[in-house]
């Protein structure tokens, strides 16, 4: 899998040569790793482990010991789960993963692949922390369905490194209170994405988190010397989604300021070929900039696209 390790390259050499050596060591479930450095900047180091890597979601990085010596440094992790479990979770999430992203529908482009996974994630996960720990890591949300932001974002993030989407976690404050959500990059170009405030039914966001800018993030706070700005400046093409024809009429009106705009219809149920037809040659009497616009559907893929 190539995973987006970000938050890898924001450290130095040095640090580099740890982490490597650590998510190395994590992935075997090895108790105590020995490393021949004496120093290096540990918390900053399992901090990025903990954000690039989703699959380590079985270590406890509040409860890592540090013991040094002339020779180096002897490193002791903690796990959250006996290996064994952690073994099972850690196969079936793979396996999930695997089929999901192996079921992606043909020809959909990076920014329709990572509206879709959002979907799947919404499709399939509900906002809670009934499951305990497990709510925090992609374990709850693969397994049990049911996950807080910090494990809705690293599922995010597991799935679009499976799909070759570039993809990092991010964590800071949304109306002061601790969030996690992602940064997608679409054709070279950063934005965020926060799924959690589509899945939680208390924010009412009606699934418009996707592909934002950093004016967009009304209420977010985070660091910005370690997340790219999101400036969305070369954006010609806009995607979004409908859940029914009145949500569909919505989106069409407050359209026009984009060059092109992707429309993916997730009505609960197929549209027939006639009826997406049907759809787009109305579309031309919601707006009068519609009339100067082409509109074009294709029913495999369920998306209406308008273009200039």
């Amino acid at each position: 899998m190539n995973a987006t390790l970000y938050y890898r390259g924001r450290l130095d050499e040095h640090n580099r040569g740890i982490y490597d050596t650590l998510a190395e060591k994590w992935m075997h479930f090895e108790d105590t790793i020995e490393t021949a450095v004496p120093h290096g900047e540990f918390s900053q180091i399992s901090r990025a482990i903990h954000f690039d890597y989703p699959l380590l979601f079985y270590i406890n990085y509040y409860r890592i010991c540090y013991s040094r010596s002339a020779s180096g440094l002897s490193i002791s992790g903690d796990y959250l789960y006996e290996k064994e479990e952690a073994r099972e979770l850690l196969s079936y999430c793979e396996q999930w993963g695997t089929h999901v992203v192996s079921r992606k529908p043909p020809d959909i482009g990076d920014a329709g692949l990572a509206l879709w996974l959002h979907n799947v994630i919404l499709n399939n996960v509900t906002y809670g922390s009934g499951n305990g720990i497990r709510a925090h890591n992609i374990a709850g949300a693969i397994r049990d369905g049911q996950a807080v932001c910090e494990g809705i974002a690293m599922t995010y993030k597991f799935l679009c490194d499976l799909a070759g989407i570039p993809c990092i976690y991010v964590s800071g404050l949304l109306n002061d209170r601790p969030h996690g959500w992602n940064v997608v990059w679409i054709g070279g170009e950063p934005s965020f994405v926060d799924v959690t405030n589509d899945v939680n039914p208390f924010t009412g966001s009606d699934r418009k988190n996707f592909l934002r800018s950093s004016d967009e993030m009304a209420g977010y706070s985070w660091d910005v010397s370690a997340v790219p700005e999101c400036r969305l400046k070369n954006k010609s093409d806009r995607y979004a989604v409908a859940h029914n024809k009145r949500e569909f009429r919505e989106i069409l009106k407050t359209a026009e300021k984009y060059e092109s705009i992707n429309v993916c219809l997730d009505f609960g149920y197929k549209l027939s070929a006639e009826e997406l037809r049907n759809l787009a040659a109305s579309s031309r009497k919601l707006a009068s900039w519609l009339m100067n616009r082409k509109i074009a559907y294709a029913a495999e893929r369920q998306m209406v696209f308008i273009q200039k």
